[in-house]
């Protein structure tokens, strides 16, 4: 099982203004800007990010958005992995990775409200 303090994805594409909050601080990220689980990512009026989580899954928030990963652990050796993101506000979208696959994978989406497109 991942400790908090164990990377579980990294921002992989960057433009305006993105933000990781950790433990109670705001800092700007970067490409290559590691995750962990309890982190936010917020972007402001002009950002959008791309990220890349250890089981190929990839989350992309648009604008004055903000979402959290709340728990992500990942074992291919075991074949094993859960992951639980929050989207509290704004514009996302993802594409699920090892997680979704595996016998027993466990993969939770959590919002306020949405409207989904499957395609």
């Amino acid at each position: 099982m991942a400790s908090n303090q164990d990377v579980v994805g990294k921002i992989v594409i960057i433009n305006g203004s993105v933000f990781v909050q950790r433990d109670g601080k705001s800092v700007p990220a970067n490409h290559g800007s590691e995750l962990r689980q309890g982190d936010f990512v917020v972007t402001g009026p002009n950002g959008k990010a791309g990220i890349a989580m250890l089981d190929q899954t990839r989350l992309s928030i648009g604008e004055k958005a903000s979402m959290k990963i709340d728990h992500a652990n990942y074992s291919p050796a075991e074949k094993s992995g859960s992951m639980t993101v929050s989207f509290i506000k704004g514009a996302f979208m993802f594409i699920t990775g090892q997680i979704a696959h595996l016998n027993g994978g466990n993969m939770k989406v959590r919002t306020a409200s949405a409207t989904i497109g499957i395609r």
